[in-house]
């Protein structure tokens, strides 16, 4: 009965009087590790969330304009109206390929889109500097 007293004992210190497990310096190196890989991820899709979010609003208002000057470009005749088509055609080239790139970096893998976001930003400010070079036209 001592012995296993003993053995008791022995078993308490060799795992701490708590009665739980204590946590070695490199599982806590993991857990934050986890953490912060965790928060990374959140804030990643958070920012890809917010961009699509931005991109869809644009579209939403290039759909707006372009409704607009359709009817001015249906109004207008001769050679006005070929001016007015081109520039209308030009300006929606611009908003399709916006829509295309947002559909794309939509279907992109988390690893992928932030290769993709440089893109669609790139396709945002094409179309941006489409409609205002349109704008003119249409004044």
């Amino acid at each position: 009965m001592t012995r296993l007293a003993g053995l008791f004992v022995a078993a308490l210190l060799l795992t701490g009087c708590s009665g739980t497990p204590t946590s070695s310096p490199a599982s806590e190196a993991e857990r934050k590790a986890k953490e912060a890989a965790d928060a990374a991820a959140k804030a990643g899709k958070a920012a890809r969330e917010e961009l699509q979010k931005e991109t869809r609003q644009k579209i939403d208002d290039l759909d707006r304009q372009l409704k607009e000057w359709d009817k001015k470009v249906q109004a207008a005749s001769g050679d006005a109206k070929a001016k007015l088509q081109k520039a209308y055609d030009d300006a929606k080239a611009k908003r399709d390929a916006l829509a295309k790139d947002l559909d794309e970096f939509g279907k992109a893998s988390a690893d992928a889109w932030d290769r993709l976001k440089d893109g669609l930003k790139k396709a945002g400010g094409e179309a941006a500097d489409a409609f205002k070079k349109a704008a003119d036209e249409f004044k």
